[in-house]
């Protein structure tokens, strides 16, 4: 490989970079996060100007007051994952923590007011695996207990942000979804637990994802007075995806086999998505969008053009671009692919050539970590543009266990790693050297998290098959990972139960 073709790993991994935008609900400001050379996050307006000044990570998520005055978001202290609550006032640059007073808080955000400017947020509790419910003053940062918590793992708001749905979750990964009163409203098995779950709650409309009874996601509607569903989407072979509302209105949904697909319930916003579709990529996703849907912030994904983020005005059909990263030359596209596995699964996969490859080319599978509610998907891949610059071919595999292709899927994967999980790799690589793309003396595995146990378990079991193995963050002992597990997981379920997750 020439160095001339090679890409700087400095230029595909620079940290700094916009990593998510919004636009404020009147339209007329929108609020970025920005990462520093540091991996530091901080807020910044539309003008460059910044709203915080933080020196360590991490912005998890944020969120504009109805009035577009101030924004509210959680922050990470220390690098602990102890997430704390704040606002800061975008006029006047002043901050607050509203939760600088308590020790432990891995606070989340339930939902914000449209009308008031008030929010909903969750607080670690008595018992820590679980959230107490507060309503947040937004001008005053005070904090007012709504509701405490001793057993469901999540808390679902109606429009009103009143709380309407609960789920509690069992050791053995099953889920008994109630109302506020805690009537039972559905009984959920391990596998269906992991893929049903409302999305939004409108009066006494719930839309919800689910899989009793059918193995890929359905979108229903759900009525929580008289229990009648009605289902609204269902792809065979996909997962349901992203979702766009209106208000209270649902208008379009996604699925992603290979690529994304969006469907539209509305004529108008059929054309803004084919619009969109065309000019920047298939595979994008809405950010946000303005109180009076006409902007929408857009963050697109592709091979050759990275990561770029948008503002869409949809009255005039014009397209803005906020960022783009990385902006550099050289870059080569991606090959969706299905390939099958030994006992006749098939396995969703992306494949990144070096540029004028001739003949088979040393190949390295790059699976995926996780693996729960984890795939690989089309679009930029850092990973691959760097190693396909310097001459090797990459191929990443959507094993059993990936999510998005249904509850089977997953389910196939179960006890399987290190056995059928780890031979799905193999039959893709082999899939490689058959058609001639990949040299059988040079396969290597290089992967982090459940990637890197796939590194590990490919030394163990199948030394003989890979000329070289690298594994980032692997855990190499289940055993003691799960006498680990973070706290955040035990309120999931329990993996030291006999089922596990």
């Amino acid at each position: 490989m020439l160095n001339a073709q090679m890409i700087s790993r400095e230029e595909l991994f620079n940290p700094v970079k916009i990593l998510s935008v919004k636009i404020s609900p009147s339209g007329h400001h929108f609020c970025e996060v920005r990462c520093d050379q540091k991996g530091t996050m901080n807020l910044f307006l539309e003008d460059g100007k910044a709203l915080t000044h933080f020196t360590d990570p991490e912005i998890k998520r944020f969120y504009w007051s109805s009035d577009s005055t101030k924004i509210v978001f959680l922050k990470d202290v220390g690098g602990t994952r102890n997430f704390h609550i704040w606002i800061v006032d975008i006029k006047t640059k002043e901050l607050k923590n509203c939760t600088e007073e308590r020790e432990l808080v891995l606070g989340n955000i339930y939902g914000i007011s449209s009308t008031q400017s008030r929010a909903v947020v969750g607080i670690a509790g008595e018992n820590p695996l679980y959230h107490d419910v507060y309503s947040l003053d937004l001008n005053t940062g005070s904090l007012e207990k709504i509701y405490t918590n001793s057993r469901f793992a999540r808390i679902w708001l109606d429009d009103n942000l009143d709380i309407a749905l609960k789920t509690e979750v069992h050791k053995n990964g099953a889920m008994t979804l109630v109302h506020a009163n805690d009537e039972v409203l559905l009984n959920l098995s391990p596998d269906d637990s992991f893929h049903t779950t409302p999305v939004a709650i409108h009066g006494s409309c719930c839309t919800f994802l689910d899989t009793r009874t059918s193995d890929t996601t359905s979108l229903k509607t759900l009525d929580l007075k008289t229990g009648e569903e009605q289902i609204l989407a269902h792809d065979p072979i996909s997962d349901i995806g992203g979702l766009i509302f209106e208000g209270n209105r649902l208008v379009a949904y996604s699925t992603c086999y290979t690529k994304t697909t969006w469907h539209a319930f509305d004529p108008k916003v059929k054309s803004d998505l084919d619009f969109l579709s065309q000019r920047i990529s298939t595979e994008f996703e809405l950010l946000s969008q303005s109180a009076d849907h006409n902007i929408w912030i857009v963050r697109s994904t592709s091979p050759l053009n990275g990561v770029r983020i948008f503002r869409f005005k949809r009255r005039d059909q014009t397209l803005t671009l906020l960022s783009q990263s990385p902006k550099i030359e050289g870059l080569v596209e991606m090959k969706p692919l299905v390939i099958p596995s030994r006992d006749g699964l098939n396995l969703v996969c992306y494949l990144t050539l070096p540029k004028h490859q001739k003949g088979p080319v040393p190949l390295i599978l790059f699976p995926h970590g996780g693996p729960f509610q984890a795939r690989d998907s089309f679009g930029f891949n850092a990973y691959h543009q760097w190693l396909a610059s310097r001459g090797y071919a990459v191929l990443s595999v959507n094993f059993r266990l990936s999510s998005g292709f249904g509850k089977s899927f997953v389910t196939a994967g179960n006890g399987e790693w290190g056995g059928k999980a780890q031979d799905d790799l193999i039959d893709a690589a082999n899939w490689c050297i058959k058609e001639k793309i990949a040299d059988p003396e040079k396969i290597a595995l290089f992967g982090g998290s459940y990637g890197g146990y796939a590194a590990l378990a490919g030394l163990a079991f199948t030394p003989d098959y890979f000329a070289c193995c690298v594994a980032a963050c692997a855990p190499s002992n289940l055993k003691t990972v799960m006498q680990k597990v973070p706290l955040y997981w035990e309120s999931s379920a329990s993996p030291l139960s006999d089922e596990g997750v």
